[in-house]
């Protein structure tokens, strides 16, 4: 009995060790991309703007979110693409795109809602 109930331990031991999720603070976005502009700065990447934008309150708003190179795309790959609809997880915060022809012209920051960690997206919609 007490064999049984010790191995009955280390296995729900066992596989509460293996459900455990890392924590972090994304959130869910949803919407259409309307426009996107390249980040010609470093850290390059996009700058996409969604309208309408469904972020996890449920109410659409509109704006801007930053997809990094190193974000995880998924089906069908038209992150960007105006008429796209595009669905996934981002970081709140200030988003680190920046536009600008260095050393001519300096770069200038364009704001944004968050950064993307991973999306997928829509064929393109006319």
């Amino acid at each position: 009995m007490k064999r049984a109930a010790a191995t009955l331990l280390i296995f729900c031991f066992f596989f509460s060790i293996i459900s455990i999720k890392p924590a972090h603070a994304a959130l869910g976005f949803g919407g259409r991309v309307m426009f996107s502009i390249p980040c010609t700065c470093p850290p390059f990447g996009l700058w996409v703007y969604f309208f309408p934008l469904w972020l996890n309150t449920g109410i659409p708003v509109t704006g801007a979110l930053y997809y990094p190179p190193v974000a995880v795309p998924f089906s069908y790959y038209n992150v960007g693409v105006p008429s796209t609809y595009a669905l996934g997880a981002f970081v709140p915060g200030p988003g680190m795109c920046s536009i600008g022809a260095p050393p001519a012209t300096p770069c200038f920051p364009l704001p944004a809602l968050g950064t993307i960690l991973y999306t997928g997206t829509s064929l393109p919609r006319l």
